[in-house]
This record gives C-alpha cells, structure tokens and sequence, in this order.
C-alpha cells in the first residue's frame, strides 16, 4: 500500500500572502517521507517578491530547499522573474547546489 497526506493552505491579508503546507507519506518499499514548507509572497506595485522554506525527510535523511524570486509583471499574462534555491540534499557538501533563474514568463 502506498499512502500520501497532504495539507496546505494560504492566506491573504492586503498585498501579503502567506503560505503553509504539511506532507507524510509511506510506499511499498518501505519509504517513509514527512515535510512541511512555509512562504511568503509580498506585492509592491507592478513586483512581486517571494521567500520560501522547504523540509522533506526521507527515511531520517532531511533535504531542504530556500528560494528566493522576485517578478516584474510586464502586463496580465507576462512577467520577467530571477529566483535563487539553495537546495541541500544531505551531509556532504556534494549534495548541495545553488540555482540561479533569469527568464520571462507568458501565461496563456
């Protein structure tokens, strides 16, 4: 049997949005999961800025992901965005690594 639960959740106050979520699950392997992240987006005129934190522990081994993004909204549907997630997958330092993203963004 494989099962997953999941919780999230988000509240707007003004320009301020908050974020929260909650997840555990087991699979046939024998894999045990449990996490939980948490964000905040801020809205300042035409910009958009997000932080956020996430923590997922796999079998007693903890990855965590931090990101940071920012968003112009060029008009309704497009948007330039940079963002930075530091994930780190473990102990060693091999299983850590920075992201950096620059793009623009249409929605349809």
């Amino acid at each position: 049997k494989t099962s997953v639960n999941v919780l999230a959740a988000n509240y707007k106050v003004g320009a301020t949005t908050l974020y929260a979520g909650w997840n555990d699950g087991d699979s046939l392997a024998g894999t045990k999961s449990e996490g939980y992240r948490v964000g905040l987006r801020q809205d300042i005129g035409a910009m958009a800025l997000m932080a956020s934190y996430t923590s997922q522990k796999t079998n007693n081994v903890e990855s965590t992901v931090t990101g940071l993004r920012g968003d112009y909204l060029l008009s309704k549907t497009a948007a330039a965005y940079v963002g930075l997630e530091k994930h780190d997958n473990g102990a060693s330092s091999a299983n850590k690594r920075d992201i950096i993203a620059v793009g623009l963004r249409k929605s349809f």
